[in-house]
């Protein structure tokens, strides 16, 4: 969701804000008030030099910990999770940012999408649809204090 390797392509939202596709098809797995906030906010972190071909701005999530899920009720659970966002050149071998990405993320089981992929579906129509597959829809993302 927060890695990009440069030359990505862009998905436009609201004519304003743009995001890799990557990240973009995993905001999928967010419900929508959620995923509304989420690009909106990711928006605004991503240089938009990582959309022309020769960009050497990579970013990557190094994820620390994860903790088991505590199960809230019998289909929500919430799940610590530990990680860093690291925004590099590696023209130069730099690191350029690094956010700490501490979270508490409340999960809950959702329905599956019934429609299987046609051949006409497009790849990010495919990385949605195997997103959405699991069965799961971030709902609350909090600060964690651990």
């Amino acid at each position: 969701m927060l890695g990009w390797s440069g030359g990505e392509t862009a998905v436009k939202l609201n004519g304003k804000m743009t995001v890799p596709a990557n990240s973009y098809a995993a905001s999928q797995m967010m419900d929508t008030k959620l995923q509304k906030a989420f690009l909106r906010e990711f928006s605004q972190l991503v240089p938009a030099s990582i959309f022309t071909h020769d960009s050497q701005i990579k970013s990557s999530a190094k994820v620390r910990y994860v903790y088991e899920p505590v199960p809230v009720d019998q289909t929500t659970w919430t799940i610590n999770v530990v990680a860093d966002w690291i925004l590099f050149d590696s023209a130069t071998n730099s690191e350029l940012e690094t956010v700490t990405f501490n979270k508490v993320l409340t999960i809950k089981a959702a329905a599956i999408p019934p429609q299987p992929l046609t051949e006409e579906s497009n790849s990010l129509q495919q990385v949605i649809e195997s997103i959405r597959a699991y069965g799961l829809e971030i709902t609350n993302v909090e600060e964690f204090e651990g």
